[in-house]
Parts: structure tokens; sequence; C-alpha cells
């Protein structure tokens, strides 16, 4: 591990470590498990044994005891056997008892509790900060020895090589560990290399020629005699012992550890490898460098340069010495980098049990917590300016800036070292625990020894544990027996000062970490307490929920009824006319023949077809030809009876099925339908209403009946093609019966006058009335056609009261004839006076109306109260409510809609949805509100404002 170097000769050298944590959990990045809140499981036993080497093998480890000479090497043959080795095993055997995440946290946690594991944790973080200032320092002692002196005269020149070298640093530990070992691998293979050329320069030393600095019959001199063991025995062997300290510091990598993929290595066995190798490896460059010192320096020789270095400078030059420095420059930088690693999985552990913010836990896409190690950065960095440069400039007056600097340094070396022993011993007391406890239960719920109570490693852990108890005592005597500052501080003053400060940074980092801990746990609190109350009344809502699940549930039975039908209907439902489709109307007809032939009765079947169809779909487009489609459907429904069908056959093609009907009665029937579709030619208007086209339409009809022409569907269905194609040859527009080769043409010119007949003339007379009066008022009428007979449809009106509704809208206002041409064309708005006379329109086409008789007595009535309102402020009578005629309130929606959202002089067309929302809004005191949904609802379902088919006026022109 990295030894603390001291500045002042007389001062006893000490060492830190650290510790590397892992952490549980998982989370799921870039398709695969791995840690969260630690750094990717990728780490095998050799890069374990390379975090062992950088934390345990010292740059100047080897020169802690060089004074005694020779008898160096029993010291450290003593320290290897006495703490290495047992602290190795008790470590191996901790891990392979208690294996997971976390090593000795993990360990304090189960064998000690919580409040102690944090003991664990501070313990190795606080060494860990204190490690990289001391190493920083070390850096600049060895930068010494390779830049000139007179580099150094500016305190500013260390403070920006102490900055490069942590940010180098800091650099490589932000790096993903997956290339960062690697590169650790490397300097680790260098720096392996300076204890070897070390020995190497011993053996040349002698076989050069000289002989060795010290005398060797003196190695055994401290063991000669009891009594002449010297005094300092205890401290020097405790300095071997603090050189030796953080054998266990590397387990805080078990968890991130992996097996060999091609060795399978178990769990036991991999820690067991790189503790094994680890300790070979340290063990035997510690006691190289220990020999080569041994026999090229002479004991009394003492300088700040590391006994290394100065072994190769006397044999090989000071290009080979320049050459180490530059490794072991690397290899502290290495050493700093772990350091951080470390520290930086002690936070993450923290942060985990809420003693510190969780924002520590985060990691980038690499998996490296770069927050943490940043954090613990800044923190290292103010303390090495405060420690190093701050304080000493800042009293320079009071005392000699050297001086302060060395006992600000001494002190942090004390309390560190301090600190990194009792973490160690902790070690010790943990398995001492285990052995105390044996045959019980501890906390993770199984037996820590089975079978083991006079077994080899029963005796074995007993041995290891007490040899390293006293071991750790001995280092605690050499930190605390002799005062680092002997002019300023008695030695018991100095132990009571140590003592101090490492006991003081344990209380004020447990006070800091339980209010953050605290506060972390009230936080959660509060959020389990607003959470309770969410939930409870999301239990109430739900409690109230379930009292009307019931009905909703019937509702939806309902609901799900009602789709069940609407697709059933949707199935045998024609997508264009809303007439009965192929397969209905077919079935329709089967039913139809079987009841005929059952009862024997007689019924009739219609085949029509639409003219030049083609020409139309050619002319004006496919939406043009499905409006037409749609008013020929119309006026076929209009015209048959209720017990007739009428269906869409394909294409242009209309099936009719006429029950109780015999040949001469279908006859009769196809000529209404071919005048009520020829009579009244078609106006197209645009979707931009710029322009309006006339489009002319007639169709040609075959008639069957039962009986007489076939008994069977198919029979029937081909005949009544047949003489409708028959029709078409003979020049379309006509009839033709099955089995009659002349087509019925002229025959409804030889009859009466039928009140089908009487009607359509009226109508014609009485819009091209209104048209010569007022041509915007009619086109206004026309437009209002096909929205009143799509709302009435709707409502579910019968075929008669549809019939009334698109007369209504057609003639709503024939009684502006009567109103003088100022007021009807004038370009502004009306006066009170003027009004009072307009508002005499509906009386007017009332009168109008009643006097033509017949079906216009009941539109009268309709007429003359659609300006009625719904809250019973409407003219002329204020009628109220449903004391209104439906068809009525129907022309009292679309005639305000088309309204608004047509232009007059005195004001620009309101936008449909405005529109809208002004129906909305009135509903309920203006208009009928089932009649305004009614509406909105033809709004949504169909396309009508592009393509408006309405009756041609009678001075309109015929198109062909």
């Amino acid at each position: 591990m990295t030894s603390f170097h001291m500045p002042v000769d007389d001062v006893p050298q000490v060492v830190v470590t650290d510790a590397l944590v892992g952490k549980v959990s998982t989370q799921r990045q870039g398709g695969q498990e791995r840690p969260h809140g630690n750094v990717p499981v990728m780490l095998r036993p050799r890069d374990a044994t390379i975090f062992f080497i950088l934390i345990v093998l010292s740059v100047f480890g080897a020169s802690q005891i060089r004074t005694v000479g020779t008898a160096s090497l029993l010291y450290w043959s003593l320290g290897f056997s006495t703490f290495l080795l047992p602290c190795a095993y008790v470590t191996y055997w901790l891990a392979t008892r208690f294996p997971g995440r976390g090593g000795p946290y993990m360990w304090a946690t189960r064998i000690m509790g919580t409040h102690w594991a944090f003991i664990a944790a501070f313990g190795a973080w606080l060494p860990c900060v204190f490690a990289v200032i001391s190493t920083l320092a070390n850096c600049l002692i060895l930068l010494e020895n390779i830049l000139p002196a007179q580099r150094y005269v500016n305190p500013i020149v260390p403070l920006l090589f102490l900055l490069l070298f942590i940010f180098i640093a800091t650099i490589a530990a932000c790096l993903p560990l997956s290339r960062l070992r690697y590169i650790l691998f490397v300097v680790t293979a260098l720096y392996l290399a300076v204890p070897l050329l070390t020995g190497i320069a011993g053996v040349e030393w002698l076989l050069s020629g000289h002989r060795s600095a010290n005398v060797w019959h003196t190695w055994l001199t401290p063991l000669s005699s009891l009594r002449h063991i010297p005094s300092n025995s205890a401290t020097l062997y405790g300095l071997v012992v603090l050189v030796l300290l953080g054998v266990g510091l590397p387990m805080f990598l078990n968890g991130e550890m992996r097996d060999e993929p091609e060795h399978r290595v178990k769990h036991r066995g991999r820690v067991g490898r790189f503790l094994r190798l680890g300790a070979i490896i340290v063990s035997i460059a510690y006691f190289v460098q220990a020999w080569s010192i041994a026999v090229v320096l002479p004991s009394q020789q003492a300088d700040n340069v590391p006994a290394t270095i100065q072994v190769v400078q006397m044999v090989f030059g000071s290009l080979a010495s320049s050459s180490v420095t530059c490794v072991l420059i690397l290899s502290q930088i290495a050493s700093i980098i772990a350091y951080l690693l470390i520290a930086s999985r002690i936070l993450l552990l923290l942060a985990r049990d809420r003693r510190l913010p969780t924002s520590l836990m985060e990691l980038n896409k690499h998996g490296v917590p770069v927050r943490s190690i940043l954090t613990q950065t800044m923190m290292i960095v103010v303390l090495a300016l405060f420690a190093l440069f701050v304080i000493p400039v800042a009293l320079q007056y009071v005392i000699d800036p050297q001086l302060l600097s060395s006992v600000i340094y001494s002190m942090l070396q004390s309390s560190v070292s301090l600190l990194l022993i009792f973490f160690t011993m902790q070690l010790f007391v943990f398995a001492l625990c285990c052995l105390l406890k044996r045959g019980k239960k501890h906390p993770s719920g199984r037996t820590a020894f089975v079978g083991m109570r006079y077994t080899r490693e029963y005796r074995l852990l007993w041995i290891a544990t007490v040899v390293g108890l006293i071991a750790s005592l001995f280092g605690i005597w050499a930190t605390l027996a002799h005062s680092a500052v002997s002019p300023l501080l008695s030695s018991w003053e100095y132990a009571l000062l140590v003592v101090a400060v490492a006991a003081s940074s344990l209380g004020v980092a447990w006070v800091i970490c339980e209010v953050i801990r605290a506060h972390s746990l009230l936080r959660e609190q509060r959020v389990l307490n607003a959470r309770e109350k969410t939930l409870r009344s999301q239990l109430q809502e739900a409690y109230n929920e379930l009292e009307i699940s019931v009905e909703q549930q019937n509702e939806l039975i309902v609901e799900v009824d009602r789709l069940y039908r609407e697709q059933a209907q949707a199935a045998v439902t024609d997508a264009i006319t809303g007439l009965p489709n192929h397969r209905a109307i077919m079935s329709r007809i089967d039913e139809e023949v079987a009841r005929c032939e059952r009862m024997q009765s007689q019924c009739a079947i219609l085949f029509l077809d639409i003219d030049h169809f083609k020409r139309v779909n050619d002319t004006w487009g496919h939406r043009a030809g499905d409006a037409i489609l749609c008013e020929v459907a119309t006026r076929l429904q209009t015209t048959l009876r209720l017990s007739d069908v009428v269906g869409r056959y394909g294409g242009e093609e209309f099936a009719l099925l006429l029950p109780e009907t015999d040949v001469v009665g279908a006859s009769e029937t196809a000529e209404r339908l071919r005048l009520a579709i020829a009579m009244y030619p078609c106006v197209w208007q645009s979707e931009d209403g710029a322009s309006n086209a006339t489009i002319a339409i007639t169709a040609s009809i075959g008639v069957v009946a039962y009986g007489m022409h076939g008994t069977t569907r198919e029979t029937l269905v081909e005949r009544a093609d047949q003489a409708m194609y028959r029709a078409k040859q003979k020049g379309r527009n006509r009839i033709c019966v099955a089995d009659i080769e002349e087509p019925i043409q002229e025959l409804h010119f030889s009859m009466p006058a039928t009140p089908q007949q009487v009607e359509t003339t009226a109508i014609q007379v009485l819009t091209a009335a209104a048209s010569a009066r007022d041509r915007g008022t009619d086109d206004h009428a026309h437009r209002m056609v096909a929205l009143a007979e799509a709302t009435a449809r709707e409502m579910q009106m019968s075929d008669e009261e549809i019939h009334l509704v698109r007369l209504g809208a057609l003639l709503h206002d024939i009684g502006k004839i009567g109103i003088p041409d100022a007021i009807l064309h004038k370009p502004g708005p009306l006066t009170a006076e003027e009004w009072d006379i307009m508002r005499l329109h509906p009386e007017i086409g009332q009168r109008i109306l009643s006097q033509a008789g017949g079906v216009f007595i009941a539109l009268a009535n309709i007429v003359v109260a659609h300006h009625e309102r719904w809250d019973g402020h409407g003219y002329p009578r204020a009628l109220v409510g449903e004391s209104i005629p439906l068809a009525s309130r129907i022309l009292t929606v679309i005639d305000s809609y088309d309204a608004m959202t047509s232009r007059r002089v005195y004001r620009d067309a309101m936008s449909p949805l405005a529109a809208r929302a002004e129906l909305q809004r009135c509903a309920g005191s203006q208009y009928d509100p089932a009649v305004v949904a009614a509406f909105l609802r033809v709004l949504d379902t169909h396309d009508i404002l592009g393509a408006l088919l309405v009756p041609l006026r009678p001075d309109s022109p015929v198109g062909a």
C-alpha cells in the first residue's frame, strides 16, 4: 500500500489504504443485466490482484526500517508471518463464509449491525481520501529527483504539478472499468519491475567486488538475548505492520469479480487465488528490496529519496534511477486511481443506505459513478490545498511554513493511520465474534460454524485472529508511542491529539450522515403518507364506483347488444345508399317467393338501372355519382308503399320487391318510379359552392310477376334483368314487362292526372314563383332539403313525415312573396318596423299553402311554425316546447345553420365550427336539444355539404 513519506527524518512513516465497495441491485441497460450504482461485473482474480498490489506495495515501504541494517530482514519476516498471512487468511475465511457484494461493509452489517457498518465504511473512506493527498506528496518528492532544484523555488510549481496529477488520475478513474483495468495492469507490471531491478542491483553490487554495506552476522542480534532487544524494536515491528496494512480492502471488489470462463473458478477459489497470489508477490517484492537496500546502502544514510532509487542510482547510474523514478510516479498515479475508485464505491454504499444524497448513486452509460468520483476529487483538492499550501502560507509570519506543513502533515498521517489500523482490526474482530458464537445462528439465518469445532480450520482461525490482533496493537503503538512533532508536543500529548482528531472525524461524519439519513427517511415517510392518502381516496372512489358497477354492466350489455345489432345491420346494408345490399334483397326475395308458394299469393319484382350512369361518373366524378345513387334511393323509398322493399343490387342497379302485387299493379308502380326519377333532374353543387351543375337522370325498369314469369328466385331475377336490358335497348327511360316485346312508354300520357302528379305540379309552380321573387331565398331553400331530410331520418321519422320535411324545407319561405322588395332586398340590417313586417311571412306562407289543398294543408302548419322558439319567445304564435311540430323544429335548426354559414351583404359567413358551437349554446332555449343533437350527428356522419342534391327549379335548364 502507499505510505506517507514525511519530510522530517525522525518522524515514523505510516501507511494508508482503502476499500473498493460493491453494491447490490441491478438494472437493465443496453439489453444486459448489470449492477446499478456500481461498475459492471467484469473483474477477474488477476484484476483484484492488481488492486491488492497497488494498495499494499509501497514506494517508501522498504525504506521504513533500513536504519537497523540487515536486521530489517528479521522484522520483515516477522511482519509477513504474524500479520500479512493471518490477515489474508481471516479475510479469505470471512469472504467464503459471507459471500456477496459489499465486502467488509456487508460483513459488518451481518455480524455487528448497520451502525457498525457505517464505522467500517467511513474507516476505509477517510484514510483513502488522505492517502490520495499523501500519494500526491510522494509524487512531488519523486519529481524532485528528476527535475532541477531551482524549479521548486516558486511554490506555484508544485501546486501546478499536484493539480496535474490529480486531474490525470480523475480522468482515468472516469474511464469504463473494462478499459481502465488494462491500463492498471501495464502500470502494475512496470511497478513490479522496480523491485526486480533493485534485486538485480544488489547482486550486481556484490559481483562487482563491493562489500556489503552492513554486517550480516548481526541480523539475529535482536533475538540473541531478550535482555539485549533494542528499545525501539516494538516500534520497528509496528512500522512493518503499518506498511502491510490493507490486505482485506480489495474484498470490497468481491461483488464485481466474475468467474474465469475458461476455468469456471468458484467463489472460494477465486478469492483464495488473488489473496494468495497478492500476498506472495508483495512479500517477495518487499523482501528483495530490503535485502538489496541492506547490501548497497549503509544503515546510517538517510534521505528523503526512496532507498530503492538510491540503490539503482549507485549501481546503474542516474539514467536508470530517473527511469525508475518515472515508473514510480506512474505507479503513484495508478494508486491514486485505485483510491478514487475505492472511495467512490464507499460513497455509493452510504448513498444506498440513505446516509448520503442518493444522487451519488447515478452512473453514466458505461456504468461509472462519475458524480461520486468528481465529488470526492473536489474534496481532496480542497483539503490538499488547505493542508499543503493555504494554511502554511497564511501563518508564515507566525510559524515557519515548512515546520507547520510537517506538523499538519504528521497529524493527518497519524490520524488516518489510526483509523486504518482500526479498520483492519475489525476483520479480526469479525472473525472473533464468529468464533465466540459458533453453533449459533447469526443475522444471515444460518450457522456460522458447521462441523468445525475442533477441526484444523477452527484452530488456524483462532491462531490467525489472536496473532493478527496482537500485531495490530503493535501498529497502534508505532503510531502513538512517539511524537512526530516532538519539539512542540510530548508523546502523550501527541497521542491524545491524534486520538481526538480520529474520534472527532468519526463523530462529525456520523452526525452528518445521520442527519442526511434522517432527512431522507423523513422525506420518504412524507411520500408514503401522501401515497397512503392517495390510496385512501382511490379506495373511496372505488367503493363509490362499486355501487354503480351493476348499472354500468347493464349499460355495457345494452351497448354491446346495440353494437351487435349495428354490425348485423351493416352486414346487410349498402354503405352508400343505406338500402339493403345485394345479399339482403336476395334473401328478402327468397322469403317472399317462399311465402307466395306457401300462401298461393302473388308478388312482383322490378329491376331498375340508372341510364348513362357511367357518363355521370366520368363527367362529374364518383362523388357526384354516389350522391345521385343516394337521391335515387330516396325517391324510390318515397314513392313506394311501406310494405314494398327496395335494395341496391349492384353498381347503378336497384331491385324492388312488391308483395301482393300483380303485373298490372307492378307496371303502374314502375311508371310512378320512372316519373319520380325523371321529373326532377338533380343539381350538383361543387364542394366550394362556386358553381352548380344540372344532371338529368332517367331509369330503365324491368318487371316480372311471380307465377306468370317464374316461381323461383333465380328465374324471376334473370327474367327481370333481361326485361330491364330490353328497355335499355329500346331507348332507355322506359318500362319493359317480361314476355311483352313493346315497352310501356306512353302509358303515363293517356292516364288521368294522379294526386302525385297534381302535387308535383303545385310544387313546381310554387318554387318557380319563389325563385322569381327572390333568387337568394330560393337557393337557401334548396340547400336545406338534403340536410333536413337527413336529420329527419336520423330522428327515425316515418316516410310520410320525411316527405313533409322535404317539402317544408323547399317551401318554408314561400310567404316572403308577400314582403315588399324594399325590405326583402335591403342591403343592411332591418329596423324594428321593418322586422314587424318581415315576421309576417310565416302566416303569409300558411295562407298560400292552405289554398293549394291536399298535402299542402299539413305542410302549412309546419311552415307557419318554423320561426317558433323552444322557450316560447318565437313568432307568430309563441308556441312552447313540443307544442311546436317536430318538422318545424327541424326546419328552425337547419334554417339557422344555413343562415349562419352563408354570406350576407352586411356580414361575412360564419365557419361551420362556430355555427355548431352557436347551435349547442342555444340548444334548450331557441332550439330543441334533441333536434340539435341529431343534426350534429348528421354533420359528423354524412358527406352532405360537398354534394347537395336538390330538386330542380322549373326555370332551370335540363342537361343531357
